[in-house]
C-alpha cells in the first residue's frame, strides 16, 4: 500500500525551489539491526548511519568508499546523500511505503511455495535476478544456499510458511530515470524539513559594444557557486539549465566580472547564470538580455585620439563608449601591416601589472631577437617579440600580463608588451620628448635630461587624464618593461625619475618592473 509522504505531513507539502534538510532521528540499536536485515532483503545496502539506512532498490550499488551517511538533503528536483563522498538522487516524487507481509519461501510471489521458488532463489544467488526480501526465506539478511534449503523445507512441510513482515517504514524516491531509491526510518514522524537559504544570482550590465560585453554577477546568501553562459536571444535553448551546464564559460564561487567576446554586432544576446545552493544542487537561473552596438567605421585616426573597446576611435571622449587607450602612432611596421593592422598603435590607459619579472628562467633569444646598440631607439617589433614569448607564457610573466590586460577591441592585435623603441615613440609623439636632450653614457645607455624628460611625462599624463578620473594610471617614477631582449641575462626597460633623467637600459630578466601594454589596430 502506497501512502503519499506529502499528505503524511500536515496533509500537504508544496514543492519549491528551496532546498530542504532531511533529519532522521530516534532509532534504537535494536531497530537498526532489524533494518540492516530488512534492507538487505529489499535491495542491498547503499549507505548506513547511526540513525538512517539508504538503499537503492534497483541496483544496490555502493557509491561511497566509506558508507557513513552524514545528512540527507531534499531539493525541488533532487535528494542528496552526504557521506564520505556525495551522491545525488534526482527524483520526481517521494512516497511512504508500508512493508507488505509475505509467505515464507514464496520467492517468485505467485502465492505458492514450489520448485519454481527454488529456481528463483538460485537465480538471485547467481545474479540472474534481483535479490529481494522474498528470496531471503530464512530472514538472515542474505540470499544464499541456506534460503534454498529453507524453501525446500517449506515445500516438504519441515518448516512453517507463516507470513513474515518487516516493522519499519520506508520512503521510496521515484527517480527521473525511472529507477527508485529507498530510505528506511524507524518512523516517518521522525522526519523534519528545515528551510535552506534560496540560491540565486543577480546579473548587472557593465558595458557592451559591437563585439563584446562585460557584466557583474552577484550571489545571494546561501549560494555556493554559479555557472555562466551566453547565447543569442533568437536561439534561446529549451532547457536553459542544461545549456549552461554544457556550455559554461565561467564556474565561480565568488562575485565577479564576466566577459564574452567575438559577438555579432547589432544582435540581442542573453547572459544566463545558474546558481547552486550550499549542498551544490542547481537552483535558479538568472538572465540578462542586452544588445551589441552597430559597428561604426571611424574617421581616419589622429595622434592623441581615444581608442575604444569596440575598436573605434575619436578625438573627443564619447560618453557612451569605453576608452581603453590613446593612439600614439599612425605608422605600423611592415610586419604588423602585413598582419592587417594598418592604422597604427595605441598605449593602454592603465598599467597591466606591477613588480613583474620578464622571465622566470632566462635563456638566449627568448623573444626571437637580440637588440644591440642603437637598435634600442628603433626596435618597434613588440607584437612579434610578445607573440614569441607567449609560446611559453608561464615563464614570461610580463608578456603574459600585457596580453591579459583587457578585452581586445575588434580588429586589433590584442594587447602586448611594447618593444623598447615603441616606448621611445610614445614619449616623442604624446610627450614631445626632444632628441636634443638625448645622449649616451660610456656604457652606451641612452639618457634624456631630467628637465626635458619631466616635461614629456607631464604632457603624456595630460593626454591620459582626458579619459577621466579613475580611467587611467599616470606614468610615474618607475621602471617599465619592454619586450626587447638584449642577451641571455637581460632585457630592456624604460626608467623615469624626474629628479635625474629618463633612460633606456637593460637589466636582469628577473627584475620586478611595471607592465604597460600597447596595441596595434
Amino acid at each position: 500500500m502506497f501512502v503519499s509522504i506529502f499528505a503524511y505531513f500536515c496533509g500537504s507539502f508544496e514543492k519549491s525551489k528551496t532546498s530542504k534538510h532531511l533529519t532522521i532521528s530516534n532509532m534504537t540499536n535494536k531497530t537498526l539491526r532489524n533494518l540492516v536485515a530488512a534492507i538487505a532483503m529489499t535491495a542491498g545496502l547503499v549507505a548506513m548511519a547511526d540513525n538512517a539506512l539508504v538503499v537503492h532498490s534497483t541496483t544496490g550499488q555502493v557509491p561511497f568508499a566509506l558508507p557513513t551517511v552524514q545528512r540527507l538533503t531534499m531539493g525541488d528536483n533532487a535528494l542528496s546523500v552526504f557521506a564520505s563522498g556525495e551522491y545525488q538522487f534526482p527524483y520526481l516524487e517521494i512516497e511512504k511505503i508500508d512493508f507488505v507481509s509475505q509467505t515464507v519461501g514464496d520467492a517468485n510471489g505467485d502465492g505458492t511455495v514450489d520448485i519454481a521458488d527454488v529456481n528463483t532463489v538460485i537465480d538471485m544467488m547467481l545474479g540472474k535476478a534481483a535479490s529481494s526480501a522474498a528470496g531471503d526465506a530464512n530472514g538472515d539478511g542474505m540470499v544464499d544456499i541456506a534460503d534454498v534449503n529453507t524453501v525446500i523445507d517449506v515445500m516438504l512441510g519441515k518448516a512453517s510458511s507463516n507470513q513474515q513482515s518487516a516493522t519499519s517504514d520506508r520512503m521510496l524516491v521515484h527517480r527521473a530515470d525511472g529507477t527508485a531509491d529507498v530510505f528506511l526510518v524507524d518512523s516517518v514522524a521522525d522526519i523534519t524539513f528545515v528551510e535552506i537559504a534560496q540560491a540565486t544570482t543577480t546579473i548587472t550590465l557593465i558595458d557592451a559594444d559591437d563585439s563584446s560585453v562585460r557584466a557583474n554577477v552577484t550571489m545571494t546568501e546561501g549560494t555556493r557557486r554559479y555557472e555562466v553562459a551566453c547565447y543569442a536571444a533568437s536561439e534561446t535553448p529549451d532547457n536553459i539549465e542544461a545549456y549552461i551546464q554544457a556550455n559554461k564559460k565561467f564556474n565561480r564561487k565568488q562575485n565577479g566580472k564576466v566577459e564574452f567576446v567575438d559577438l555579432t554586432p547589432s544582435t540581442s544576446y542573453v547572459i544566463a547564470a545558474l546558481a547552486y545552493d550550499e549542498y551544490d544542487l542547481p537552483c535558479e537561473v538568472s538572465t540578462l538580455e542586452f544588445a551589441t552596438a552597430e559597428r561604426v567605421i571611424s574617421e581616419p585616426a589622429k595622434i592623441g585620439d581615444f581608442l575604444y573597446r569596440d575598436g573605434s576611435w575619436s578625438t573627443e571622449l564619447k560618453a557612451n563608449k569605453t576608452p581603453v587607450g590613446i593612439i600614439y602612432s599612425l605608422t605600423p611596421t611592415d610586419a604588423d601591416r602585413a598582419l592587417g593592422y594598418t592604422n597604427g598603435y595605441a598605449i593602454a590607459l592603465k598599467d597591466a601589472a606591477y613588480n613583474t619579472v620578464w622571465s622566470t628562467e632566462g635563456g638566449e633569444n627568448e623573444s626571437g631577437s637580440s637588440i644591440q646598440g642603437e637598435q634600442d631607439l628603433t626596435d618597434r617589433e613588440g607584437l612579434a617579440h610578445t607573440t614569441t614569448l607567449l609560446e611559453n607564457a608561464d615563464i614570461h610573466p610580463a608578456a603574459q600580463a600585457a596580453s591579459q590586460y583587457d578585452i581586445a577591441p575588434y580588429g586589433t592585435s590584442g594587447w602586448y608588451l611594447p618593444a623598447i623603441g615603441q616606448w621611445v615613440e610614445v614619449m616623442r609623439s604624446l610627450g614631445g620628448l626632444s632628441d636634443d636632450a638625448f645622449s649616451r653614457n660610456d656604457s652606451g645607455q641612452g639618457l634624456w635630461e631630467a628637465e626635458a624628460a619631466a616635461a614629456a611625462v607631464a604632457r603624456l599624463n595630460e593626454q591620459l587624464a582626458r579619459a577621466g578620473q579613475g580611467q587611467y594610471t599616470p606614468i610615474n617614477q618607475t621602471y617599465y618593461w619592454s619586450s626587447s631582449e638584449r642577451s641571455m641575462m637581460s632585457a630592456y626597460y624604460l626608467f623615469y625619475n624626474p629628479s635625474y633623467y629618463m633612460s633606456l637600459m637593460n637589466y636582469y630578466k628577473n627584475g620586478q618592473f611595471t607592465v604597460r601594454p600597447v596595441i596595434a589596430f
